[in-house]
């Protein structure tokens, strides 16, 4: 229609100007306000599919808000009791320590080993208080044996003392006769 248009203007003829004002006014007008009420329908459908889009987006931004809410605050809790589950192994383990240090201090050797498995500082104290508790029973043990070898020499001098005095007195008796 356009260039029919051009067409007649060019001519400069009356006929042909009134017959473009014409296409103009009538075909053109025509096709002009049928692709207009289409691109305002076409405009129309894209902005309500862009809403329901954009309704799809804000619904699925806000599952995912809820998942990772709800992510976080079960790894916190599960990192709570993980943490509750170590504190309780280290704590047991330093009470069992304790008390076999408490033992050691009232003068109890004879505890069993502790069984404390772990390759951690509190394993590490445990293994000292094991050897610490088998070294004092071994220095005690060698300071009873070598009191009892006093004692027992003690008794033996004592003895010999004795039967020297009593020998004595009987030199003594004797020699008074």
């Amino acid at each position: 229609l356009e260039d029919q248009v051009e067409s007649l203007i060019a001519s400069q003829k009356p006929e042909d100007t009134a017959a473009a004002y014409d296409l103009v006014k009538g075909q053109m007008a025509a096709a002009e306000n049928v692709l207009y009420t289409s691109m305002y329908d076409l405009v129309i459908s894209q902005n309500l599919v862009i809403e329901s889009e954009s309704q799809q987006v804000l619904g699925t931004t806000r599952s995912m808000l809820w998942t990772l809410w709800i992510a976080t605050l079960a790894c916190a809790v599960l990192g709570g009791l993980f943490a509750m589950t170590i504190a309780r192994r280290i704590s047991r383990s330093l009470r069992s320590v304790v008390r076999r240090a408490t033992a050691i201090a009232e003068g109890d050797l004879t505890g069993t080993p502790l069984g404390i498995e772990s390759d951690d500082e509190v394993g590490m104290l445990a293994d000292a208080m094991q050897q610490m508790q088998s070294s004092l029973r071994q220095t005690i043990g060698a300071v009873a044996h070598t009191a009892a070898s006093v004692t027992g020499n003690a008794v033996s001098i004592g003895t010999t003392g004795r039967d020297m005095h009593r020998r004595m007195d009987e030199q003594n008796q004797q020699t008074e006769m």
